[in-house]
């Protein structure tokens, strides 16, 4: 974090715009510290010029405060979460002119503390320059992008302002986070008031097998057989090893256990023409755990 704060005071001290004079501030204007992250403008300011109503709907985002903590110096502008429990926060730096003019900060800030600066951000040339007021922040779990909402324009000409969107590219997706769930060692259940609709369960068998389509449970495996080793009663939490290795990429596998009662096993229900009734259990092979 040291390193970036050199960086970034460094950037800000020789600020050196991309558009020119008498332009409006861009995303060619930003600094972006964190190679992960790709910026462009999302929509463009004719689209949302002055927010009339057939602008596309992302340049009416509002505002989305999560963020409670401090920043050091100025004050939280908006910020978001993204899939990962990460808050992003823009944060306005006021700096006097003629240097460099004001400032905006993106902060990522992950869940359990600790807060990165990953851009810089312009909002003012100081001069006959353009402005970039941020307006909006909203974030996409599912496809890992962050929009911001702005106006843009030149001072002194207010004809010229017009909001526009920019997108950040690169944050984590909701499909990311699914892939870095760690397979437990055992697999465990509570039994339940009345194991598939029965008074009670005499014993357990667990199978698996390979995830297809349908399902062919007549291809399913023996993992643990006739457990407990008495009557289980209501509550109790069971446990069975598993001892198998992950699925290759693309492929994947399911559990199943079956309740059986009396001589009667059941696990798990179907539908046939809006019909419901319960599984073939002899379609289940027999149970001879390894």
């Amino acid at each position: 974090m040291k390193y970036a704060a050199v960086l970034v005071a460094a950037l800000a001290c020789s600020a050196s715009f991309a558009s020119g004079p008498g332009q409006p501030i861009d995303v060619a204007d930003w600094v972006v510290l964190d190679p992960t992250l790709q910026v462009s403008t999302w929509v463009e300011r004719t689209a949302c010029h002055n927010m009339n109503r057939t602008s596309p709907a992302l340049c009416h985002l509002g505002l989305f405060f999560h963020w409670n903590g401090p920043l050091g110096a100025g004050d939280p502008v908006g910020s978001a979460l993204d899939a990962a429990g990460n808050h992003w926060v823009i944060v306005e730096e006021p700096s006097s002119c003629p240097s460099f003019g004001e400032r905006e900060r993106l902060y990522r800030c992950g869940p359990a503390g600790g807060c990165e600066q990953v851009a810089w951000i312009p909002r003012s040339k100081c001069s006959d320059g353009g402005e970039f007021r941020p307006f909006g922040l909203w974030i996409d779990v599912v496809n890992g992008y962050l929009y911001i909402r702005a106006e843009t324009g030149v001072w002194g000409d207010q004809s010229s302002y017009a909001h526009e969107v920019h997108r950040f590219s690169g944050l984590t997706t909701m499909i990311e986070v699914m892939q870095t769930f760690t397979p437990q060692a055992a697999l465990g259940f509570r039994v339940p008031v009345m194991p598939e609709g029965m008074d009670a369960a005499d014993h357990f068998d667990t199978y698996t097998g390979p995830l297809t389509k349908p399902l062919d449970f007549t291809q399913a495996q023996p993992l643990a057989c006739d457990y407990p080793s008495a009557p289980p009663a209501v509550g109790d939490y069971l446990s069975v090893a598993d001892p198998l290795a992950d699925p290759a990429p693309g492929t994947g596998r399911y559990y199943l256990t079956s309740a059986t009662y009396e001589g009667m096993t059941r696990y798990g229900r179907k539908t046939t023409a809006g019909v419901l009734s319960g599984r073939d259990p002899s379609f289940l092979p027999a149970c001879n755990a390894p």
